[in-house]
């Protein structure tokens, strides 16, 4: 059990902070931020596609406009 807990400390807190302060020094804070917005997307087309999830009209009103939105400020 607390292997377990160790194991998720590692890899789902200790990894990713490294992992995000290494893109924020290659690609520069910005641009992490535009791929950080991506993440709530990804979530629910992947809980559509692998899990069945139902996938509503607001939901996809949401993914256009973070789509929109991420398209229209990375153009700046």
């Amino acid at each position: 059990m607390y292997a377990l807990g160790a194991a998720m400390g590692l890899f789902c807190t200790v990894l990713p902070v490294f992992a995000l302060s290494a893109a924020i020094r290659r690609i520069g804070s910005g641009q992490v931020a535009l791929v950080g917005m991506l993440g709530p997307l990804l979530t629910i087309v992947f809980a559509w596609l692998l899990l069945g999830e139902g996938f509503s009209t607001a939901q996809m009103v949401g993914c256009a406009l973070v789509i929109a939105g991420v398209a229209s400020v990375s153009r700046r």
